[in-house]
């Protein structure tokens, strides 16, 4: 998991250098006015990236076209990150960014992908990618820094995305290149859920590419001066996000992101005060919970929908697309409504958003509650627990050891039939080079290196439960 979740990182990491280096380069071609038409532009690419993991998907259902296309994605990506940085006019420059973040978008989709599978039953999702996001941001921190700033963004882009294709390709990680659907058992409706968390998603784009847009600009004006405070902040606010979302009380993800909803709030009234320095490091604190929560949330929901590939880049998705859009409208809104009504704006649509994450407390509250009603009633009533099936320790086998729906497909099998390889390989309708990668992942998770080794380690398992 370690090295999924670096991978993870390496792209987010390769997504905010190049969006910086386009803004920046950007700007210094076209001038200051162009500032909010690039920084939409970037955002739209990237958006268009994610997607296009998902088109291409359905219209690819076989692995060595894929494949294919993985080690293209990645070639695109290296060599518009040269184009970049040797391209001298306007055109060559943004051809080549938009060829490196419509590819980033991409990767990105993919790893959110892979991270849904991956991580599935884990405890510390959010933690582990939050911190990983965090570390991203203090190393994209430190390449601008550096003086020479071209030599170490090609670098950076061509180690990340080989790191990321490399994690993708071992054996035992097949979700970049191979379907883990469908499930052996149909899977909960979230349509609810993952209606109010798309909702909430856009309208904390919408109020953060607002008050983001206006800080972009007024950076290029020269306006801000805060050093890596800015920076620091976001980081550390990444961790700790993803560290809150972990909690297993009652809607602890949305309760703490209320709270940077506050701060979003108190960041646009430093704006109403021309205080931009405060009000960029409220807003990087907030930064930090608002992009936790579009990225860990709909990895975490992904596996229990029927399109987990969309899913679980969804909230980037959402994010990156409505972000340029707000970034085009931030100088008309500025213009029209000026400073009071920008803020206004903020806050109306913090308002909104606040609404929208009461429903996702109250609704948890309530299943919460009713989920102890029923403990107290049974235990009221004198039941005595029921030994567990064969069938029911299984399904808690796989979920302990982090297994993915597929690979509990590949374990029934392994631990209830005499089958061979090829037998469950026909069952499930897949390759047997598919079914041994499966099942080098199940004897990864569970610490075994033989079938028989398997039967023991379920055994144990089994007479401690």
């Amino acid at each position: 998991m370690v090295a999924d979740a670096a991978a993870f990182a390496a792209c987010f990491f390769a997504w905010n250098l190049a969006t910086s280096l386009m803004v920046d380069r950007g700007v210094a071609l076209l001038g200051i006015e162009a500032t909010s038409l690039v920084y939409a532009a970037a955002l739209l690419a990237g958006a268009l990236g994610g997607l296009s993991f998902w088109i291409t998907r359905r219209l690819m259902p076989e692995l060595e076209p894929r494949r294919t296309l993985g080690a293209l994605v990645a070639s695109l990506c290296i060599m518009g990150a040269l184009g970049m940085v040797v391209t001298p006019r306007a055109p060559g420059f943004f051809t080549a960014a938009t060829v490196v973040l419509i590819m980033l978008g991409y990767l990105f989709a993919a790893y959110h992908y892979g991270s849904a599978m991956t991580f599935q039953g884990y405890e510390r999702t959010g933690t582990t990618l939050g911190l990983g996001m965090g570390l991203a941001v203090l190393l994209q921190t430190l390449v601008e820094s550096l003086t020479l700033v071209k030599v170490a963004f090609v670098a950076s882009i061509t180690v990340s995305v080989l790191v990321a294709l490399w994690v993708s390709i071992r054996p035992w990680r097949d979700w970049m290149f191979e379907d883990a659907l469908p499930y052996s058992s149909s899977p909960p409706p979230h349509h609810k859920l993952a209606g109010v968390l798309t909702a909430s998603a856009v309208l904390m784009t919408l109020n953060y590419g607002l008050l983001d847009g206006f800080l972009v600009w007024q950076g290029a004006l020269g306006r801000v001066q805060m050093g890596l405070a800015p920076s620091l902040a976001y980081a550390a606010s990444l961790a700790l996000a993803g560290f809150l979302f972990d909690v297993r009380a009652v809607r602890i993800r949305a309760i703490s992101t209320c709270c940077a909803m506050l701060l979003a709030l108190v960041a646009a009234a430093a704006l109403g005060m021309g205080d931009l320095n405060v009000a960029t490091l409220l807003f990087s604190v907030y930064g930090g919970f608002f992009v936790a929560y579009i990225s860990v949330t709909f990895v975490r929901l992904a596996p229990k929908t029927s399109a987990p590939e969309l899913v679980a880049g969804l909230g980037r998705l959402v994010g990156m697309g409505t972000g340029s859009a707000c970034a085009l409208l931030t100088r008309p809104v500025l213009s029209g409504l000026g400073g009071v009504g920008v803020i206004g704006t903020s806050w109306a649509l913090s308002a909104v958003t606040l609404v929208m994450l009461a429903r996702d407390i109250a609704g948890d509250a309530d299943e919460q509650n009713q989920d102890e009603t029923n403990d107290e009633t049974g235990a009221a009533a004198g039941e005595t627990p029921q030994p567990l099936t064969r069938e029911e320790a299984l399904g808690l086998y796989a979920a302990a050891h982090g297994l993915t729906p597929r690979e509990t497909d590949v374990l029934y099998p392994l631990l209830t039939t005499e089958k061979g390889v090829q037998e469950i390989a026909d069952e499930l309708y897949v390759s047997r080079r598919v079914a041994q990668r499966y099942i080098a992942s199940i004897y990864e998770k569970t610490a075994t290196k033989s079938r028989i080794g398997l039967y023991q380690s379920f055994d144990a398992w089994r007479e401690d439960l």
